[in-house]
């Protein structure tokens, strides 16, 4: 498992290499509806927008663009999706590996 390094600001982007591609991360807070959307671009290529982080659902899989996984996890058992200034403290974003998501399936 691989923590995604994401922080409390409200728009960040940050580049990091999975599965020998380079994703792009762009992290945003949606004040308005009180959410962290993320977008992902692969090697420079748009693949998704907008995809509200929430708890314990993988991100990825369902777009079967990533053979991984994209899952928020909770900090401290509150079950609540982070909001504003509460992202590092609430959750975290992790990446598991093909063989990760397939040991959790097979459990």
């Amino acid at each position: 498992m691989l923590k995604i390094p994401i922080n409390n600001d409200p728009s960040q982007q940050f580049e990091l290499e999975l599965e020998g591609h380079l994703w792009t991360f762009r992290v945003d807070y949606n004040s308005r509806g009180g959410y962290w959307s993320l977008g992902l671009d692969k090697d420079g290529e748009p693949v998704v927008e907008g995809i509200k982080l929430v708890l314990g659902i993988s991100l990825m899989r369902a777009f079967y663009f990533m053979d991984g996984a994209l899952i928020a996890l909770d900090n401290n058992d509150t079950r609540e999706d982070p909001t504003i200034g509460s992202w590092d403290t609430t959750a975290e974003l992790y990446y598991l590996t093909p063989d990760e998501v397939a040991e959790i399936e097979n459990s």
